[in-house]
Formats: C-alpha cells, structure tokens, sequence
C-alpha cells in the first residue's frame, strides 16, 4: 500500500512539473537577407537584381500546429494572426509543451472564415475591418497577403509602384517549419527567421506591376511563403558554418546588459533601431564578454553579432523605462 501511493505522489509530481500550461508565443524575427526589415527608407535588392524599397507588407497565418515533446500534436484553435513587420511577437495560446520540434501553418484564411463577415469580430480582432483595408468583400474573402512598395527602374528615383493583393481560397499555402523553442520571463518562445526577400524568387519587379486577385505573379508570390521562415533552437549536432554561439539577457527591460559567448573572436557587434539607423557598434571583441548601454530610451531595437559580414546570432531588445 505506502508503494501504491509513492508511485501516485510520484505521478503527481511529475504532472505538475510537466503537464501545466504555459503561455506561448511566435516571435518572428522580420528579415530580408540579412538586414532588418524598414519600410520605405530602406532599399533592398530583389533575388533578380531590382532595387525596390516597401511601404506595406501584411500577411494572414492561420490554422497553426504545433509539434512537440517527441512527436505530440497540439493545434492552436481559432488563432488568427495579422503580420506586419512592427510587431514581432504573436500570443498562441496555453498549452501543456515542453519542448517545440516543429510549427506548421496557413499563409491565408480557411474558405469557412474567408467567406464570412469581418464586422461580426471585435476591434482589435486580426479579423475585424482593418486600415488599411485586408478585407476585398463577402464574394473574394480577405487579401491573404498585401505587398506593396516602389521599384528602381535605374535610375534610382524608385518610381515604379508594384502592389500584390493575394485574394481567392486556392491561394491558401501550407508552410511547415522545423524549429525548437525556449522558455523567457515563464512563457514559451517559438521564434523563426524572416527572409521576405524569398516571397520575390522568380517575379520581376522592373517596371512595376499592380496584381489583385489570383492571377499570376500572385500564385507565385504565394508559393514563395514556404521559402520565407526557417527555424531557430533546433537540437543538432550538426555545424552550419557559424561559430557556436549563445547570448543571455541580464535586466533587459531597463538598459541593455547581455551576455555572449561564442567559439570565434574579433566578433563585431551593431545595434539599430526600427528605422534601420545604426546607434552602436563594437568591434574587435573576444569570444565571450558582456555588452552594456544605459542612455537608449525606451523603445525596440534589433542587434546582432557577426564575423566577416556573416551573421552569427540576431535579435530584439525592448527597452522600458
């Protein structure tokens, strides 16, 4: 009888430590090769040479999945998310996860929702009646995507205006994501890389081009989203080519106090905020050491650490005083 009820005080135990619910989060770290993404006063090289520079990019994710803990499946239930580039970081849910080995998800919105009426969500809702409009009306459903910003023709004035409205229920794509997960402040990160470069493989954005609907280039575009995100915290014992690497935030929420330590030397590291302005810098740095700033206000920031114009780690800062 006292080994019956060792083994149930032990079971017990281990569903508290293991089975309770954490809050997890999608943290999308908005890229375009390997800078930042800002709008409008940044110009960018398409994957066919064209310079453009953006002024909207948005796009839907639906229907996401989560695998976990050596295989488990947890779907995160009507959780619609509006992406933009301001916002990196997107609630998904309570769940009971451990460990994330994969995210899967839609680029759009399912055909039962696509059809129905965007007054009936709350304001605030991803689905509600935005502004700019996401909405094309009840026959065509929402813009699963809107892209739009201003080519350079060569001569560097950057007046040629493409815009792409992806509408129509085939264009709903599938994306699915190999990625770990890690936990910050008690919640769940799941974080994937941004190249939204890829979403131009094969459009040619000389001249400008203005495509709302399902027509070609939008199939295209479409398809590009699987090529966009890539994972991060995988387990692998594999070497990519960057030097290993870790960083850990001590108080970040009031200055900039972070730790690193990396198997290579003579790193450079550069902060930036949204807009892209470079506001610090230092060179020549060992492999381990700790980075410090006090004077920045309130506001995000984007750092990262690299080796020979070779980005070795990346990330966020949030500054609140």
């Amino acid at each position: 009888m006292k080994r019956f009820f060792l083994v149930l005080i032990i079971c017990l135990l281990t569903n508290i430590m293991f089975g309770q619910a954490k809050s997890v989060f999608l943290n999308l770290n908005h890229g375009i090769e390997n800078a930042s993404v800002v709008m409008e006063n940044q110009s960018y090289s398409a994957p066919n040479g064209v310079p453009y520079k953006l002024k909207r990019l948005q796009y839907y994710i639906s229907n996401i999945v989560i695998t976990h803990d050596g295989g488990k499946v947890t779907p995160a239930t009507k959780v619609y998310l509006l992406v933009d580039p301001k916002t990196f970081v997107y609630p998904l849910g309570d769940f009971e996860i451990n460990t994330v080995e994969n995210i899967s998800f839609n680029i759009g919105i399912d055909s039962l929702t696509n059809h129905g009426d965007p007054s009936l969500f709350p304001a605030g809702h991803p689905l509600a009646p935005q502004n700019p409009s996401m909405h094309w009306g009840w026959a065509s459903g929402y813009r699963f995507a809107a892209i739009e910003g201003n080519s350079d023709s060569g001569n560097g004035l950057f007046a040629d205006l493409f815009e792409f409205h992806t509408i129509g229920d085939d264009l709903l794509t599938s994306v699915s994501v190999k990625t770990g997960s890690e936990m910050k402040d008690g919640n769940l990160m799941v974080t994937l890389n941004t190249n939204y470069n890829k979403i131009f493989d094969n459009i040619n954005l000389y001249g400008g081009i203005i495509q709302h609907g399902n027509l070609s280039p939008n199939d295209k575009l479409m398809a590009n989203f699987k090529k966009v995100f890539t994972g991060t915290n995988i387990t692998s014992t594999s070497n990519v080519g960057q030097a290993d690497m870790s960083v850990r935030f001590r108080n970040p929420s009031d200055n900039i106090l972070l730790d690193y330590t990396s198997t290579t030397t003579n790193l450079e590291f550069s902060l930036y905020d949204l807009f892209g302005n470079k506001l610090m810098f230092q060179d020549n740095l060992n492999g381990s050491g700790t980075i410090t700033n006090a004077e920045l206000p309130s506001g995000i920031y984007i750092f990262n650490f690299s080796k020979n114009n070779k980005i070795l780690e990346k990330g966020k800062i949030i500054i609140t005083r």
